[in-house]
């Protein structure tokens, strides 16, 4: 699942939030298809304590469970073919 912020400090906290909890996160140019605050967005797998660690620590962040159509697959197959990451996908 992606999860868009209406900052890119709310991103960055969250990040660091979610790997301190021990949810991996990889930060991603967020897609031209979502509209949100800051152009950055993170991928992560589908964890139901990701909404109440975010909330927590006051981040404000929009979970997208459907938005995996091609436009966003192609942008996170690119991103992460530019960064020579291997990343494996579930739907």
């Amino acid at each position: 699942m992606l999860i868009s912020f209406s900052s890119t400090s709310h991103a960055i906290r969250a990040e660091k939030v979610l790997l301190e909890n021990n949810i991996k996160a990889t930060v991603l140019p967020l897609p031209n298809k979502i509209r949100a605050g800051c152009g950055i967005c993170l991928m992560v797998d589908d964890n139901n304590r990701i909404n109440e660690i975010l909330s927590e620590n006051e981040i404000q962040f929009k979970i997208h469970y459907n938005e995996w159509d091609e436009v966003i697959f192609i942008n996170i197959l690119e991103t992460a073919k530019h960064n020579n990451e291997a990343i494996y996908l579930s739907k």
